[in-house]
């Protein structure tokens, strides 16, 4: 992608000014391509508008505020005694206890530090109020105002920022200054001269002291890493494959107590045994007979090999995930280091995987033109199984995963600004998410409207139906797709090609339902900024980019979503006969 750089593990926006010789760099802050680009493809439109409105280069205004800056703190260096004073009244407070906490108490600067922070993310007034306060005895107030008149929109802000950072900065100096006065009191005891036997004892290398790594058990540690990935990820079944991926760690370790008394050697073991777990499909009285013990089913296939175990990227996943409980203890101290790291490969895809690709438009010319569902039993199937002609059409024009399309409730589908959008949420009871991101809206294609969708709504509404696609039932921890997921992998051999069975058959890729939000993604790749294409998948991942810089106008996406086209496929004979349907059972037509 043009402007974004690699280096070591971060990811940078590297452009040049135009008419100029000057480039400039900036570190996106993240190791994740999804997350690069999609900051990227916000960075990108509104790069030319910054720079022209500036009546400052980039470099120019960034070195204007670092000199206000550096004015500032070498102001409170110089005159320290008179601006730790004043920084010591700024932030005296008052207990729970009613007790008077001064400000350079070691309590005040924490909180006073805490309270800074929270302010460069405030609202402007508020950042306005805690500026005025930093700068009403300082000698910059001046400079400041000034400062004001000369920057841009985003140089403001920078220097606003700026300023409350280099607050921060004396108070951990306040802190650091007060902390060396207590623990080192060396200005008024004179220390006696010691013998050398003395000088020596006082000079041996200290022990150093070890981190209590037995704090919390696996156990314990396992509770925590689920509370935390309760907080990210909404799909219930992310955490139960977590939790049975623990319990397998677990029996494989005997149960130890503790992270820290597991060595490379017990590591090297647990890898060894994940290869030889039994399938549990195929294996089902062995998992009975053995209590569900993986030791204990791990050591009989050892010794049978007649017994079929999981493939070698499902071992993969489930070692990624102890990995990451490991990485967990060692960021919270738990264990000193991840022993699991560099043992495997986060790889999978050098295994066979059978691909699921995106459908070949002849044979989605087959599905909507030659198949029996969209051919012969069209006008039947819109009366009696609608969802056999719209679910998918709705995935192959809005992208939308095969459990979030057979969820969807009348009510979530709205108007925004003359825009139809389907609402994809777990607002009711019996709907879920795979994850955070997830939750989105998305546009609805002209390509719908056009084949009488609004007309299918209103039906729908005249019958007191409440959901899109009423005659679909729920699987419990499944979804209301489950079913439909299989009928229409029973139906997919009805419509493709011999040659495509065949390389099927051959294991080179598989076509299912969830092909179709392939082909979507297919359909927009370079078209629309990935930032964008992310939006309409749910594949955002709660990136801190879509929270600092909003989601997309309305006219954005919807003229995004519309330039999903299949070149190979006339759709308009189909949405003809669709129209002529509607029309025929009298359903008010919504322009």
């Amino acid at each position: 992608m043009n402007y974004l750089l690699k280096h070591k593990e971060n990811f940078y926006y590297k452009r040049k000014i135009p008419q100029t010789r000057i480039n400039i760099t900036v570190s996106l802050r993240t190791d994740s391509l999804r997350e690069a680009k999609f900051l990227i493809s916000i960075i990108n439109p509104k790069f030319l508008n910054l720079i022209m409105e500036n009546k400052m280069n980039f470099d120019e205004e960034r070195a204007y505020i670092k000199s206000i800056i550096q004015e500032y703190i070498d102001e409170a260096k110089n005159e320290y005694e008179k601006f730790a004073k004043i920084r010591a009244s700024r932030y005296t407070f008052k207990s729970e206890t009613r007790r008077t906490i001064l400000g350079s108490h070691p309590k005040a600067i924490k909180r006073a530090i805490k309270d800074l922070g929270y302010a460069i993310h405030s609202s402007e007034e508020d950042k306005n109020k805690a500026i005025e306060d930093l700068t009403i005895y300082s000698t910059i107030k001046n400079t400041y105002n000034e400062a004001l008149e000369k920057l841009s929109t985003d140089g403001k802000e920078r220097l606003k920022d700026e300023i409350i950072k280099a607050e921060i900065e004396l108070l951990y100096l306040d802190k650091r200054n007060n902390t060396e006065r207590l623990e080192n009191p060396q200005e008024y005891i004179q220390f006696k001269d010691k013998s050398i036997e003395e000088v020596k004892q006082e000079t041996r290398p200290e022990e150093i002291k070890t981190k209590n790594y037995k704090e919390k058990t696996i156990k314990e540690i396992i509770e925590l890493f689920i509370v935390k990935k309760e907080q990210e990820i909404v799909n219930k079944d992310t955490i139960r494959r977590y939790r049975a991926d623990f319990k397998i760690f677990l029996d494989l370790i005997d149960n130890k107590e503790y992270l820290i008394d597991l060595t490379h050697e017990n590591f090297d073991k647990v890898i060894e045994d994940f290869n030889f777990i039994p399938d549990f499909n195929k294996n089902r009285a062995l998992f009975k007979e053995k209590n569900n013990n993986y030791k204990l089913l791990v050591e009989e296939a050892k010794k049978n090999e007649a017994i079929e175990c999981i493939k070698p990227q499902t071992v993969e996943l489930k070692l990624i995930n102890i990995s990451a409980l490991l990485d967990l203890a060692e960021k919270y101290e738990y264990i000193d280091k991840n022993r699991l790291t560099g043992k495997f490969s986060k790889n999978t895809r050098k295994h066979e995987v059978i691909q699921r690709i995106e459908y070949p438009q002849a044979e989605l010319n087959n599905l909507f033109y030659a198949s029996s569902w969209y051919k012969e039993n069209l006008e039947k199937n819109l009366k009696e199984a609608p969802q056999k002609i719209w679910l998918p059409l709705l995935m192959l024009f809005t992208g939308t995963r095969i459990t979030e399309a057979s969820q969807i409730y009348l009510d979530q589908i709205e108007i925004i600004d003359n825009v139809y959008f389907i609402n994809i949420s777990k607002d009711k009871k019996d709907q879920k998410l795979k994850n955070l991101s997830s939750k989105r809206k998305i546009p609805v294609h002209w390509r719908l409207l056009e084949m009488g969708f609004v007309d299918y709504i209103e039906q729908l509404k005249k019958d007191k139906e409440e959901r899109l696609f009423p005659k679909l039932y729920h699987i419990r921890e499944k979804g209301y797709g489950q079913a439909f997921s299989r009928i229409f992998l029973n139906f997919i051999p009805t419509f493709i090609s011999q040659d495509i069975q065949e390389r099927i058959a051959r294991k080179e890729f598989s076509l299912t339902v969830h092909s179709f939000r392939h082909s979507f993604a297919g359909s927009l790749k370079g078209l629309v900024e990935d930032g964008v294409l992310d939006s309409f998948m749910g594949h955002r991942n709660g990136s801190l980019s879509q929270t600092r810089y909003g989601s997309y106008r309305t006219d954005v996406l919807k003229g995004a979503i519309d330039l999903c086209d299949y070149p190979g496929v006339d759709f308009y004979p189909l949405s003809e006969r669709m129209r002529e349907f509607y029309k025929k059972n009298r359903v008010s037509i919504k322009k």
